[in-house]
Parts: structure tokens; sequence; C-alpha cells
């Protein structure tokens, strides 16, 4: 299934759906309901899949091969087992009870059709249409006498993921028509599906997103993942609040506005002290000096620097008094950032670097960071995805740090 399928090897992955209410503002989302849990082994091969009500259980044989699926409920019991035949590697059946499918191949050795049995009676059959890149773009499913029942039609991007799904019944109605659309990835992985119902001469209605957290299982070098310390557990699928330094909001000198008499000001008649047809002037604040241009009114306009009476440094960009571009804030615990800012915070792209080597590059809004980023610990531990406030979400990848040397 789409929501499933990822590259790379993991160590879990959990999905959740939103069903938007229409009548609400698109900011106000609804709760996400609980879709699926999934876990792997150091190898990446699914194990157990924990939903809502029903836990399943994957055993592979010695060629990691499924050859058993076991579906438990919440009460222990056991409420379904299916198993899989396979023959020179390649699938050839699967069987639940008197239920079985089985798989046919064409001459390229590309799954061509299913048939679907209740004991010796003959079902349906479904058969499969390619693009070029062998990812599945047709699916038909007749009847034993060949009359089609249903058919599926799958327009995919570039990415080969599913673009467009269309549904059509035996007498070639349109039954159900979705668009998808991916908005946030992380590498070949896309972390948040939208769907969207199509309908002629209507606008598109987004009817379900769909949530994915990805945790990676091994590192691109195939080493274990190993947690650096104890009370950071890094196998979960999102770093804990507490896992972020404490100094994450990033602290400013005060508004310029509150700035000593103009005769607390000097001007500077050195070479170069004309910037875009301001006056290079030095100021003095209540919380520190500024050098720089300044505008008619007297208040730092372009490109200067301010010194804070707590230790800070701040040299870029100046609008109305205000840190406004692209600048450079240097505290005096060490920690700095580095990027775009607007009123006076940081407001954009931009990196901000903590003293024990922890760092955080992204999206900021209001001085916080908040939107797609990637916080890296000083042991290497990261996590990419969507920030809020200056806290990570369970929206993302977490990359855990391993031993250098270490084997699997």
């Amino acid at each position: 299934m789409e929501e499933f399928y990822c590259r790379g090897k993991l160590s879990s992955m959990t999905v959740e759906s939103v069903r938007p209410d229409p009548e609400k503002p698109a900011d106000q989302e609804e709760q996400r309901l609980f879709v699926a849990k999934l876990f792997y082994d150091h190898s990446g091969l699914l194990i157990r899949k924990q939903e809502a009500r029903k836990t399943t259980f994957y055993h592979y044989n010695d060629e990691n091969l499924l050859e058993r699926e076991v579906e438990v409920r919440n009460d222990e019991q056991i409420s379904r087992e299916r198993l899989y035949g396979y023959s020179a590697g390649r699938l050839l059946s699967e069987s639940q009870g008197d239920e079985k499918i089985t798989y046919h191949y064409n001459n390229r050795d590309v799954l061509n059709y299913t048939t679907t049995w209740n004991g010796d009676i003959q079902e349906s059959v479904c058969s499969y249409g390619y693009d070029e890149q062998q990812n599945i773009i047709l699916k038909e499913i007749r009847d034993p006498e060949g009359m089609l029942l249903r058919s599926c039609r799958y327009k995919r991007n570039l990415r080969g993921l599913i673009s467009r799904e269309t549904v059509i019944n035996q007498e070639n109605m349109i039954l159900d028509q979705t668009r998808f659309e991916y908005p946030v990835f992380h590498g070949e992985n896309w972390l948040k599906r939208e769907g969207y119902r199509i309908e002629e001469k209507k606008e598109p209605v987004l009817i379900e997103i769909v949530y994915r957290n990805i945790s990676l299982a091994v590192s691109e070098t195939g080493k274990k993942p190993h947690p650096p310390a104890a009370e950071k557990q890094l196998h979960e699928e999102r770093p804990p609040e507490d896992q972020l330094p404490d100094d994450t909001s990033i602290s400013l000198p005060d508004k310029f506005a509150d700035s000593e008499p103009p005769g607390h000001s000097r001007s500077s008649d050195a070479p170069g002290s004309r910037d875009r047809g301001n006056e290079v002037r030095e100021l003095l604040f209540k919380n520190g000096k500024y050098s720089g241009p300044v505008n008619a009114e007297g208040t730092p306009e372009g490109t200067g620097e301010f010194w804070g009476s707590d230790g800070s440094r701040y040299s870029g960009g100046f609008h109305q008094g205000l840190m406004e571009g692209r600048g450079n804030l240097l505290h005096k615990n060490g920690s700095s950032y580095t990027g775009e800012f607007r009123r006076g915070l940081p407001w954009g792209e931009g990196e901000c670097i903590w003293p024990d080597g922890s760092r955080y590059r992204g999206q900021f809004l209001k001085g916080e960071m908040h939107g797609i980023g990637t916080f890296t610990w000083s042991d290497g531990t990261r996590f990419t995805g969507l920030f809020e406030h200056n806290k990570s979400t369970d929206q993302g990848l977490l990359e855990n740090a391993r031993i250098p040397g270490g084997e699997n």
C-alpha cells in the first residue's frame, strides 16, 4: 500500500490520518487518527504492524521471504493467518483458510495477473498494466467469464508516486476519482500526503491527509544505530522535547526605540561613511551601541553592527531601527544565528548553532524554529522534519547516532 511503502531500511513508522472538516479553515486541522505503527528488524524487514484493534506479526524463511502472516486481536485471539508460497524466490500464492490467491507472470518475469479462489471455485481475475518504470498504472478485475467488473487507473508523478486514482465500473462510468499531492518529503520518502476528491465542473475537495513519521534503522554505512546515552530514548520516532538545548528560544537585544537622547550619538567622518545615501553614525542605546548608517529620522537603516550590553553582537541589515534582511547574531554564551531577519527577529531561512555543537538549519518564524528544518545533536543524531514553536513534531525522520567502527 502507498501508505506503508518506503525506500531504505527503517526501524519504525507511524501512520496517522485526518479527515478535514470543510466548514473549518485549512489551518484548523482536525485531530489526527491513528492508522498503524510498523516495526522492522535490523535488516529492514517488517516484523510487526500494530493497528487500533489488532496486531499483525510477519514471519520469514531463511531467504528473508515472507512465509506467514498472523493477525492477533487485542484480546490475544488469532483472528487471521495467511500463508505465502514461492518458487525460485518468486511469490506464487497466498492463502487463508479456503481463500487463495495465485500469482501469474509473463515471460519477462513481471506479474501479469492474479486469480482469487474460494476452495475450488474461481471468483475473479485481476490483471495489471505498467508504465516504462514498471510501476502499476492499471488494475482490471474480471469475473471467471472474463466480464469486466471494475478497473483502477493510476497516474504517477516523476517520483513514481500515485498522483491520480480513477475507479471505473463495468459500464465505464467513473465511480471515484482522487488526486494526491505530497507536500513534505525527506529524501525519497514522503511524510505528508493530501487526497482531493475530483468531480466534474467542481473545485477539488480535500478529503484526507495522511502523515508518516519515519525512523531509520541503519545508517548509510550499514552500522547499527546506537543511543549515546541511556536517558536519550533515540529509538523513539520523535526526539523528546527535553532533548533540545535549554536555550532554543533566541533572545535578542531590545528594540532600538529605547535609545538614549541624540546627544549620546556621534557622526563618523571616516572614509566609506556613507551607505545608500544614509549617514554613518555611532548611536548609544539603553541596551548597547550601534555603528552604521541611519535614515533621516536618525534610526539604523542599512548594513551596520550592534554591540549589546549583555555581550551579544549583531552584524547585518537594519530597517527602521530593527534587524531586517540577512545578518549574524552572536550571543555571549557562544550560540549564534545566521540567516534572515524580519521585524527584529529571525524569520525565514537560517541556521542556529549552540555551544555544545548542536545546530538547527531550516525555517524560522517570529524568532522560533518553525517549519521544515534539520536539528543535529552534538553526538550526530539528527532529526529532519516539521518544527512548531521551537519544538520538534512527530512528522519527520530521526537518524540515530552510531558507534564509529561498530559492526552489524
